[in-house]
């Protein structure tokens, strides 16, 4: 019984919980809906000042009301006095419909300068010279805002509501009141957006505003283009065509409403002809307010998605067919993933013209530009591989800002409707000012003290140190032959793999060799000149590797340091992803007094490296300009640095406080873009003249050459088929080793030949196939021998050829080139490895008065033609496109054997090495000559004694066996730049067996070597078969 009496005395004490809480509800949503807002509380109202000194402690989060009186329960905060403010706007007397108000109030008691965006250097120097507090500019224009961050400056930014067009409108699309109507009533659909937010009406007035710039009652205005053979172009198109053809339209809507609130009108016109297609990339489910799970948010948003899009189709023939992506932007490791599946969806496609709608890539959203990044991204490598025309249509975007400040008065000087988009709007938003958390009540602007009401979005600007704390020993760690090379070649550095943010020591890194780059320029022209140059122009491009953003923001920042404390003009022009060739051209088209290209040539992707070049000039008639620093520019440079990081550590930060005073303002030059490329055209057609009938099979694996080679060897009558062709995607090993996937290609096509380039597009590997249909083997050296074959038939068809025509290798390419050098009656002049030395060589000969045609490096077949400034992988690809075709030069390829790879630990000296290794083969062989090898230095031992003096620990040396026979067998060595106790080897021979003695003959001499060495492993010979199967 006593059980049963306290089971009862708690179902009534929950039934009196129960009910108290119900009351407690109803009393709070009583008050909220019939109290003023004055009587929820009355907080204590702080001013704060708007000067740069107390302006940091205002919260960016936190919604306030700009005015000239305080206003009893709201957060109000006065009017700035005695600032410094700039105005931003796009168009003249633009910033008065959205800001007039405000800004003719500040008049009195402010500073305030107006400037009329065209030039973000004029920016620069506008915001330098007058030094703003405040700044006020336009929501719609990214590329200000993204300008204004990287500002080294404190500012306090306001951005006002604007519904003008930051971009040049190439279209606009006009109708009437019955497709307005119906649009808002799409809008309206989406009931958890529009209860937020007044959508319906921001479109209507957006609708208005483009229509008033064409006398029509409602328009969208658009820009357009043209994507063909995986090229974005810059043309129009008739859109009224396209609206009454069958060509199929696809929407992209980045969000699930997008479509219904940015281009219903057009979307209703083709729906009177054609179904539509609406790609959405995300629900959106974010947007939907209240505690649910993700998945019923979803349900919601694509429920008012259908119901929308049956309103946009109403009394309509045609429907919209959606399709539901479900993308994450903010997971950055899905981006392949997703592209691909972009790409498999538009390559489904089975019309050969497609009109796309997408927001324009400066849309103010940052989802709507990863969209629209994306999607160009997809259509340029499905048009280039299915030969798909797309029409692009760029739609704008009324997308509404997140406002937190609002500026409410009693006049309206603009004499027009004020910038707030709707009255509904803004009256919701400022009634979240009344308490801390969200007010029941909704006063309108009268409410508060006023008629006339904009809006802003306020954003403190504290300025970020690029380089904050650096560690010594995590800076010593970088700097480790494990993650540091420096070479002749150029610096490499070893970042983590996928990785694309630099830490404050790899930073430091970059930066600091940009800064002693450009300071040993200086006086080297200064020296040239005999008096400092007043102004600097540099070339910057890079392949398509994860780093290449962040270390071309360390290259900008340290030449900019390095020009401001030389006191000296810089014009930096930067081209973007570009292949190599092409690039070192461009410093010679802009006569630049240097510049760096970053790449890692054939390292794995998690590399990254810089390579700096030389300035224009002209020696002797010939251009020269934009090749590698020679060997003793760059030992001086890399000396330069290690004195800089060595000063680093003792204390001394000037320079890397210079660096952070830096304003990073990176922008692709698209006219010097457009006039390089074209420069690089009319160079390459003056090489080789081709007969029509080539056909190529092109793998750019991703790199610096997707769709650029493409198009340039189209131009020139050869039809090519491109494959692995999305950039910064690469489909197998940066330096290629497996060509299967281009061998299938070639014969699927009946193509005459396959070339697979390395990313930064220097390089070309030559694929071919055999009567059989199989892929015969040809090696780099091949390569080499083809393109010199090549180049030599050529000069002797054009009489170009004389008694002092010179070719360049460097010391391990093969013998065989012995053959052409009898056939010509040329001389042959080896050097070091690297192509600076080869570039050299061929200036050096050139002042001796030699015609030197070509130079090769027949380790890895990289050809330098002509008055080029390095090796061309398009000028190989002409060549040999040229050369097969014309000669079928294969058919002279002399039978001969080469092989090369590396020996593994080599942990004693190398001098030391060297030494017993000359002594063992002078006991073993009578004929035999040592040849060393150091930038263009090539020095024959002839003696029966190793010439100790002679012989260094970085340059690479040669054992020729019979040398006086005219085929001389031969090892060559030399220790490897970039992986440590490592030796790169190649025996040479015209006798397959000979390369088999060789070998023996080496691996004897490493253990009578090490026998003395007891306590350290053997090193071991491993062949480039061996590392292409390893790899």
């Amino acid at each position: 019984m006593k059980y049963e009496v306290n089971e009862n005395m708690d179902i009534i004490f929950n039934k009196i919980r129960i009910c108290m809480i119900c009351l407690i509800y109803l009393y709070i949503l009583n008050i909220s809906y019939s109290i003023s807002p004055e009587s929820i509380f009355k907080p204590e109202l702080k001013v704060i000042d708007f000067r740069l000194k107390t302006d940091k402690s205002l919260d960016d989060n936190k919604r306030i009301v700009l005015t000239e009186k305080r206003i009893p329960g709201i957060n109000t905060q006065e009017l700035p006095k005695n600032s410094k403010i700039l105005v931003i706007e796009i168009k003249r007397n633009d910033y008065v419909k959205y800001a007039g108000n405000l800004i003719d109030t500040l008049k009195t008691d402010n500073a305030i300068q107006i400037i009329t965006f065209y030039d973000l250097k004029k920016l620069q120097e506008t915001i330098i010279s007058f030094k703003p507090d405040i700044i006020f500019l336009p929501e719609m224009h990214p590329e200000i805002k993204t300008f204004l961050v990287n500002s080294p400056f404190f500012h306090t930014l306001y951005y006002y509501e604007s519904l003008e067009n930051p971009f040049s409108e190439d279209y606009y699309f006009s109708f009437q009141e019955e497709d307005m109507r119906v649009g808002k009533e799409a809008i309206l659909e989406y009931k958890s957006q529009v209860d937020r937010t007044s959508y319906h009406e921001i479109a209507e007035l957006f609708s208005k505003t483009n229509g008033e710039k064409i006398r029509a009652n409602y328009a969208h205005a658009y820009n357009q283009g043209i994507i063909e053979n995986g090229e974005f172009l810059n043309e129009t198109f008739s859109i009224e065509d396209e609206i009454n053809s069958d060509i199929p339209f696809v929407s992209i809507s980045p969000h699930i409403d997008d479509m219904a609130i940015a281009v219903f009108g057009l979307v209703r016109e083709k729906l009177r002809k054609t179904n539509i297609q609406d790609i959405v990339f995300t629900y959106s489910e974010r947007g939907v307010i209240g505690y649910m799970s993700i998945e019923e948010k979803r349900e919601i948003r694509i429920k008012e998605d259908k119901n929308a899009k049956a309103k946009l189709s109403k009394g309509l023939t045609e429907e919209i067919e959606t399709i539901y992506l479900g993308f994450d932007f903010k997971d950055k490791s899905k981006y392949n993933q997703q592209l691909q599946k972009l790409i498999e969806h538009f390559g489904n496609n089975t019309s050969k013209e497609v009109t796309i709608i997408l927001p324009n890539p400066k849309d103010s959203h940052p989802t709507h530009r990863q969209t629209t990044e994306m999607t160009l991204k997809a259509l340029k490598t499905v048009s280039n591989q299915k030969d798909i025309k797309f029409n692009i249509l760029f739609y704008q975007s009324p997308w509404s800002n997140t406002y937190n400040t609002f500026f409410v008065s009693s006049k309206n000087i603009t004499r027009k409707k004020v910038a707030s988009l709707s009255k509904k709007m803004v009256t919701r938003t400022i009634g979240e000012l009344t308490a801390d958390d969200f007010a029941g009540k909704s006063p309108n602007p009268s409410e508060l003290g006023g008629e006339f009401t904009e809006r802003f979005t306020r954003e403190s600007l504290t300025p970020k140190q690029y380089i904050e704390k650096i560690e010594i020993a995590k800076l010593d760690e970088v700097l480790s032959k494990e993650r540091l090379v420096e070479s002749h070649s150029g610096i490499r550095i070893n970042f983590e793999k996928n990785k694309s943010d630099l830490t404050n020591e790899e930073k430091t890194l970059g930066s600091l060799y940009a800064y002693n780059y450009l300071s040993f320029m200086y006086e080297n022209i200064t020296e040239t000149q005999k008096k400092p140059p007043e102004k600097l122009k540099f070339v910057i491009a890079n392949d398509p590797r994860p780093t290449a953003d962040s270390l071309i923001e360390s290259q900008w920042r340290g030449f900019q340091a390095a020009a401001k404390d030389l006191n000296i003009e810089l014009e930096i022009i930067y081209l973007g992803i570009l292949p190599k060739p092409i690039y070192q051209n461009a410093i010679r088209s802009f006569k630049a007094n240097g510049g760096v290209y970053l790449t890692a040539s054939h390292n794995p992707i998690s590399f990254n490296g810089l390579e700096y070049s030389t300035k224009f000039k002209i020696e002797r008639g010939f251009n020269f300009g934009g090749s590698l620093l020679n060997a003793d520019e760059s030992t001086e440079l890399i000396n330069n640095f290690s004195r800089t990081i060595e000063l680093l550590k003792r204390g001394d930060k000037k320079i890397i406080e210079s660096i952070n005073s830096t304003w990073s303002n990176i922008q692709i030059n698209k006219q010097a873009l457009k006039d390089t490329i074209k420069s690089y055209k009319q160079f390459v057609r003056k090489k080789f003249t081709l007969n029509q009938g080539v056909k190529v099979v092109l793998d750019p694996n991703g790199g610096a050459a997707c769709q650029i080679y493409k198009n340039i060897l189209e131009k020139m009558g050869i039809q090519v088929i491109e494959i692995n062709a999305n950039i910064g995607s690469p489909q197998h090993s940066i330096e290629p080793k497996n060509f299967d996937s281009i061998t299938e290609v070639i014969k699927k096509e009946n193509a005459d030949f396959g070339i697979t380039f390395d990313y930064d597009a220097d390089r070309a590997y030559l694929v071919l196939l055999d009567e059989k249909g199989n892929r015969r083997d040809i090696s780099p050296q091949d390569t080499a021998y083809i393109n010199v074959n090549i180049t030599l038939e050529w000069c002797e068809l054009n009489n170009l050829l004389n008694k002092k025509t010179a070719i360049i290798v460097n010391g391990p390419t093969s013998g065989r080139i012995k053959f052409l050098a009898k056939k010509y009656g040329i001389e042959i002049f080896p050097v070091e490895v690297g192509e600076t030395n080869l570039v050299n060589m061929m200036h050096e000969l050139r002042k001796l008065g030699y015609f030197v045609p070509i130079a090769i490096e027949g380790t890895n077949g990289g050809t330098v033609f002509f008055d080029s400034m390095c090796r061309d992988g398009i000028l190989s690809t002409l060549s040999l496109a040229y050369g097969l075709k014309e000669f079928n030069i294969l058919k002279y390829l002399p039978a001969y054997f080469t092989e090369q790879g590396l020996i593994n630990n080599m942990q004693i000296p190398l001098k030391e090495f060297k030494l017993q290794l000359e002594k063992y083969f002078l006991d073993l062989f009578e004929n035999i000559e040592f040849h060393y090898f150091e930038g263009t230095s090539h020095i024959i031992n002839f003696s029966d004694k190793p010439l100790e003096g002679m012989i260094d620990e970085t340059g690479g040396w040669k054992f020729i066996l019979n040398p006086h026979d005219f085929f001389s067998p031969f090892i060559w060595l030399r220790p490897s730049k970039t992986e440590p106790n490592k030796l790169r080897i190649v025996f040479d021979s015209p006798k397959k067996e000979m390369i088999t003695k060789l070998k023996q003959i080496f691996d004897a001499a490493l253990k009578e070597i090490f026998q003395n060495h007891q306590n350290l492993i053997t090193p071991n010979f491993q062949s480039e078969q061996q590392l292409k199967q390893a790899s």
